[in-house]
């Protein structure tokens, strides 16, 4: 049985869940360091970092039994950011690349587990871990549905150039959906059930706002991802900026044309997200092996802060472009995008006692 707390739906929970994870995770390292560090108050911060680790206990195991594969896998995308970003600030290249290796091995133990005739399907059948090997499925069962309700997105979207570059407006896609709704969607949903969300964040924003909202959102993202790395000391001259564009843009783009031509244009949704997570973390392994080597590790006590809320965004990118974007995750992005203009803006740059205070 899949759990929902008190929001409603499974994958409504596990999309907050996935945010907050990642802040959990920077306390808590923000513990273990001052244990490392000072020598004053190691009881406070050894009893504290314990109640992190039940903290973030808690909330993992309850991720976990939500069983949302979107959610899922933006976790996981998060907390390998997390890892790359970390390991980067302190000059740990041996973690980065430890990271780095894990997943890979995740990574190809789910495309074997999703092989229609892989050698651990049998496992496809055990209670919760038994979804991962549903997370690729198009053919049936919710990923059908998705891709259906994609396939009318699409078809929204390009049925009329002046919606293409404005949309529909908000909360339009339930009544604007019915002339584009696929009919093999009826054998596989409620007949009587027109999609109000498209289940991915870039049909989304182009059904409701068009082209023009759409690149001001993914404006939105890039920039937070830009000066949060240029916060931790990660862009510092033009060549880094360059690259870090370079790698993000060209990442996404690459991504969703292969995966237009392979498997239809309602995948572009899906292949630009990952296309551009790869990217960004393509930058962060690049830049550890360019232009960082030999020097020494950057100590700021913002740092786990700054890490853990670009983990967070990075968690919810990755959720949203495979579940809908809810009131408390939209409100969680929007805070999250304000404190880290607060952090980088001012308390980096304000003395340690103020900034304190």
């Amino acid at each position: 049985r899949r759990v929902a707390s008190n929001m409603g739906n499974s994958i409504f929970v596990a999309a907050y869940l996935v945010m907050v994870i990642p802040l959990t995770l920077g306390r808590l390292v923000r513990s273990f360091s001052a244990i490392l560090t000072e020598e004053e108050g190691v009881i406070a911060n050894t009893l504290l970092s314990a109640c992190y680790v039940f903290i973030l206990a808690a909330q993992v195991i309850c991720t976990f039994f939500t069983q949302s594969r979107g959610p899922w896998m933006g976790l996981m995308e998060g907390l390998f950011f997390f890892a790359l970003l970390l390991a980067l600030i302190k000059r740990k290249r041996g973690v980065m690349l430890a990271a780095v290796g894990a997943a890979a091995v995740l990574v190809a133990f789910l495309v074997v587990f999703n092989l229609p005739r892989s050698p651990l399907a049998p496992l496809r059948d055990a209670p919760y871990i038994g979804r991962l090997g549903r997370v690729f499925e198009t053919e049936r069962g919710t990923g059908l549905v998705r891709v259906l309700i994609w396939r009318g997105a699409v078809d929204m979207v390009t049925s009329n150039p002046l919606r293409a570059i404005i949309g529909y407006g908000p909360e339009t896609m339930f009544v604007a959906y019915n002339p584009f709704y696929p009919p093999e969607l009826a054998h596989v949903e409620a007949r009587t059930a027109s999609p109000d969300r498209s289940h991915n964040e870039t049909f989304d924003a182009l059904v409701i706002t068009g082209l023009l909202g759409f690149l001001a959102y993914m404006f939105i993202f890039g920039s937070l991802f830009y000066y949060g790395f240029k916060w931790l000391g990660l862009i510092r001259d033009t060549r880094q900026r360059n690259l870090f564009f370079g790698l993000a843009i060209g990442g996404g783009l690459a991504s969703a044309l292969f995966l237009w031509l392979w498997k239809g244009p309602e995948f572009i949704g899906v292949g630009l997200p990952l296309g551009i997570a790869l990217g960004l973390a393509g930058y962060l392994v690049v830049a550890a092996f360019a232009f960082y080597r030999g020097e020494e590790a950057q100590s700021d006590i913002y740092q786990p802060l700054l890490i853990a809320l670009l983990s967070g965004l990075m968690a919810h990118f990755i959720e949203i472009h495979f579940g809908i974007a809810i009131a408390a995750t939209r409100t969680y992005f929007w805070t999250y995008a304000a404190l880290m203009v607060v952090v980088g803006c001012y308390l980096r740059r304000s003395p340690p006692a103020e900034a304190a205070a």
